[in-house]
């Protein structure tokens, strides 16, 4: 496994990177300072995960799964890769019904002048079922494209094919990002990150950014010349150097400005909170949470135009400023009982892994963990298990 896939890492970079920009630069007219509340409480987060981290490490046995994935050989991958070829054709059916049902897709309204978004795109719950299908299948094919070279170029099609609908038909940075997370993650997980593939890796990564602030360029008709201004406006242009922010902007804006809002309703909510309302919303599907709660509710923000958040969000919402922290302890330990016990054997925990990770390296710009998608994520890797299990055990397979 490369370093890059431990959570305590991961953690650390996604927080202190926006946090150190917003203590060097005011993005979109907002700065932070030390004596700003946010600043101590991400250090304490970052502390109390570490520390998890490392009991995590000495509480969970070394040796206590034996369902390992070296137990997966090329004689394998055929039976694996025709049922992901099942579930693949599954996917499809229902992501045509989805066009229909919404009169085309994000990418072709642009092209005939529809004033629709992404926004207007998809049924509700069906959407985030297949959204979750789909993040399983890319995870399942990359592993078959690692572990086998035979069938590498068939499943790299197909891996193609499902970003490019959520990042190039679906026009949608947020799922096309959490998408390649998971397979960030299972690529983290199964390979050691050496000097030549973390160069591409960087080009890769720097080469996404660009091209996701391109589609928000496209998405809502802002070219270069208004990114400009906006890098004039938080003073990133003093220099020609720094020319290349530009293309950064919006990831910028979109890694720090949940910070600002988790700043301000720290400094307004009470200590403590006892309820579990912005917790559950999450949990509810689509269909049923527009009647339960009231919609687009976010809370104490500096201002309408900025309502970003990050997952500490409904945390602190309905635990307060102090209660939170026992919660996230929890929280924290969770993730490092999944990582560490799929590092050390557990097959199951080791296929669930990539949508945690994909939920916390997006930490500061949702709340991923607690969403449908997620939960019901371990569904197809409990039986994605079940079928690798039986061909393992089974000699004849």
């Amino acid at each position: 496994m490369s370093i890059f896939s431990n959570p305590f890492l991961i953690f650390a970079l996604v927080w202190l990177i926006p946090l150190s920009i917003l203590m060097n630069f005011d993005v979109a007219g907002y700065g932070l300072v030390w004596s700003d509340p946010v600043v101590p409480f991400i250090f304490i987060n970052i502390l109390i995960f570490f520390i998890v981290y490392i009991l995590a490490s000495i509480i969970i046995p070394t040796k206590i799964y034996s369902n390992k994935i070296e137990a997966i050989t090329e004689a394998h991958i055929s039976i694996l890769e025709k049922y992901l070829n099942k579930l693949f054709k599954y996917w499809c059916i229902g992501y045509i019904i989805i066009i229909i049902a919404s009169g085309g897709f994000p990418l072709l309204w642009i092209i005939v002048g529809d004033p629709r978004t992404y926004i207007d795109f998809g049924v509700p719950s069906l959407s985030g079922f297949l959204n979750m299908l789909r993040a399983f299948l890319s995870v399942s094919y990359v592993f078959i494209i690692t572990r086998s070279d035979l069938k590498k170029n068939n499943s790299s099609r197909k891996v193609v094919f499902l970003i490019i609908t959520a990042a190039l038909l679906e026009l949608a940075r947020g799922n096309a990002t959490f998408l390649l997370m998971h397979l960030l993650a299972m690529y983290f997980m199964l390979t050691q990150l050496r000097f030549k593939k973390l160069v591409i890796f960087v080009i890769a990564l720097f080469s996404f950014l660009i091209v996701g602030s391109a589609i928000s360029a496209m998405r809502y008709g802002k070219g270069l010349d208004y990114l400009l201004k906006q890098a004039i406006d938080y003073g990133m242009l003093e220099s020609s150097s720094s020319v290349l922010f530009v293309a950064f902007i919006p990831v910028i804006v979109y890694m720090c400005l949940p910070i600002i809002n988790l700043n301000y309703k720290l400094q307004h909510l009470p200590d403590m909170g006892f309820e579990l309302y912005y917790l559950l919303q999450s949990l509810v599907p689509t269909v049923i949470r527009n009647f339960l709660f009231e919609k687009a509710d976010y809370g104490l923000i500096v201002d309408e135009a900025h309502n970003v958040s990050s997952f500490f969000d409904p945390i602190v919402r309905d635990l307060g400023t102090i209660f939170c922290f026992g919660f996230l302890t929890f929280f924290y330990f969770i993730i490092c009982f999944i990582y560490i016990a799929g590092r050390r054997g557990s097959r199951l925990l080791f296929f669930i892994y990539p949508c945690v990770y994909a939920s916390l390296i997006l930490s500061f710009f949702s709340m991923y963990f607690l969403t449908l998608v997620v939960i019901l994520y371990p569904v197809p890797v409990y039986f994605w298990n079940k079928v690798i299990k039986r061909i393992t055990h089974n000699p004849h397979s």
